[in-house]
């Protein structure tokens, strides 16, 4: 159920809030929104036994995305070593990511599977980041959240990727058609990837560029690019 009121409210703390508490009412937000599409992706997944036996994998995605050591241990041309320079790198940290996913109320007190796809499900976040080459730049995690809710996520994400973009364009209304442009190219880039259906846990030791093109994730766009990485900051600014 949607709790508009509640949205809005906590929307406002995504507006105010320093970028060390952000993530906290950003949760709140998706928490929000309602859970239809993400409940149907879920059920349909859960329908294939393949699947359901790719959430049980030891070690699973969560703990190995976990274990720093491990992954700073891989080639460093492999997808799990990306994984590790993501998570040092760009400052984040996943304990404090896990808590305020949790307290948000976003794994919806599963058990069993459930919890296990819900908690895969949360640590996409960040395989989006690495696979498809979105830094934590205010474009990058736009297109990360619109991915993860394209890919069958929860509306809520969709929510705030709209609701960035939305916020872009009111100051720079001449703008639209090249951030049109942009926002084609996320779709496009994700529209052919299955990655639930992945075994990401699996394939932590392979080159990151042969994953990417297992999942048959196309190259960014100069204009995506432009947007999303911070080397093309000040090209961004000049523009605009």
């Amino acid at each position: 159920m949607i709790r508009l009121v509640k949205a809005l409210k906590h929307f406002k703390g995504v507006l105010k809030a320093s970028e060390e508490d952000r993530l906290t009412y950003v949760f709140k937000v998706i928490a929000t929104m309602g859970n239809k599409r993400y409940e149907k992706t879920r059920k349909a997944h859960f329908r294939n036994p393949e699947f359901v036996e790719l959430l049980k994998l030891k070690p699973s995605l969560t703990s190995q995305i976990n274990d720093l050591e491990f992954l700073k241990s891989l080639d460093k041309n492999s997808f799990g070593y990306a994984v590790y320079k993501f998570l040092t790198e760009e400052g984040a940290d996943q304990d404090s990511f896990i808590k305020e996913y949790e307290e948000a109320g976003l794994h919806y007190n599963s058990v069993g599977v459930e919890k296990l796809y819900n908690e895969r499900e949360r640590d996409l976040h960040d395989i989006i980041h690495v696979l498809f080459g979105y830094e934590r730049t205010f474009f990058g995690e736009t297109s990360t959240v619109l991915t993860h809710h394209w890919q069958g996520g929860l509306s809520g994400f969709a929510v705030i990727g709209y609701a960035g973009i939305l916020g872009f364009l009111l100051g720079r209304p001449l703008k639209t058609f090249l951030l049109l442009k942009v926002v084609f190219s996320i779709w496009n880039r994700q529209r052919k990837v299955n990655l639930r259906s992945y075994p990401l846990e699996l394939n932590f030791n392979k080159p990151l560029n042969q994953v990417r093109e297992e999942l048959g994730i196309l190259p960014k766009s100069k204009t995506l690019n432009l947007f999303c990485e911070k080397t093309s900051r000040k090209k961004l600014n000049k523009l605009f």
